[in-house]
């Protein structure tokens, strides 16, 4: 197993860009995946100085439907036209972030998914795609809730309603003896996706990448030091899990979670290479 991000908030080289925004280049025995699209073609520069060839993708999976994840649907359909692209069923109600208090949209473009709906695989709150890959959802609990999430919203029934985010999935990957989980902005909280996941896989996932949505990048804003330190508490309770974070978590979260966690807190960054190899225990970050 293999993963690589293509688009995240920082690179690794000058030969890269970063944007704010997220997505994976995952490579298992069986396919090649992109966990979200970032929020433009980003994802497509940085894969060709990676040398990564996206008409190889066999399947997207999109986390949910903000811009900064899905916003480069319509440069991957272009560049690759055989790849299934599963997303949640709500994916497709109008999403909104308040700013100012004037509803601005950051949701997906409808329209590409009606014109390539034979493309597109709706998933609801479990999907297993095959014995490697399980998509859920159906995240409830609330501990650890970010409060940045007050400022997104939704059309649905012809009103605009807070951002329950139904529309969000996630990835757990198995190679038949241990479990990796990608999240992509954790809008459900960080520790209720874990507890979701231990009801999917029925154990704790060894690997956790992803986003922590900490940081809230319109206003330059992070959460609280109550939730910080409440969310870092739980992770230290998953003491055999190493976790690899980005994006929506923010620097300055990064260094006060990575006082407790240590070295099972990394940051990952446009570039680098997280490799499973069956002969030496866990993973390797290159």
């Amino acid at each position: 197993m293999k993963i690589i991000p293509l688009v995240e908030n920082t690179v690794t080289s000058q030969n890269l860009i970063a944007r704010h925004g997220l997505c994976f280049y995952i490579e298992t025995r069986d396919h090649k995946i992109l966990m979200d699209l970032g929020p433009n073609d980003t994802f497509l520069r940085n894969a060709a100085a990676l040398d990564i060839d996206i008409s190889e993708i066999d399947m997207v999976v999109l986390s949910h439907g903000h811009s900064d994840h899905v916003g480069g649907l319509r440069a991957f359909l272009n560049a690759n036209d055989t790849a299934k692209i599963y997303l949640n069923r709500n994916v497709m109600d109008p999403h909104f972030i308040k700013v100012e208090g004037i509803p601005c949209p950051i949701g997906i473009d409808a329209g590409l998914i009606d014109e390539n709906d034979e493309r597109f695989v709706l998933t609801d709150h479990f999907t297993k795609v095959d014995g490697e890959i399980t998509l859920f959802a159906g995240v409830s609990k609330r501990r650890g809730y970010p409060k940045s999430n007050e400022v997104m919203c939704v059309r649905r029934g012809g009103k605009l309603i807070t951002d329950e985010f139904v529309h969000e999935q996630h990835m757990l990957l198995t190679n038949g003896k241990e479990w990796a989980l990608l999240t992509g902005c954790a809008h459900n909280g960080i520790a209720n996706i874990l507890d979701r996941a231990v009801e999917v896989c029925q154990e704790k996932p060894m690997l956790v990448i992803g986003g922590f949505h900490m940081y809230y990048e319109p206003t330059d804003t992070y959460e609280s030091d109550q939730l910080i330190d409440e969310t870092t508490e739980i992770l230290e309770e998953w003491n055999k899990t190493t976790f690899y974070t980005c994006h929506c978590t923010g620097r300055k979260a990064f260094d006060k979670m990575k006082e407790k966690l240590g070295n099972r807190l990394q940051y990952l960054s446009t570039g680098q290479r997280l490799e499973f190899l069956e002969e030496v225990e866990g993973y390797i970050l290159y």
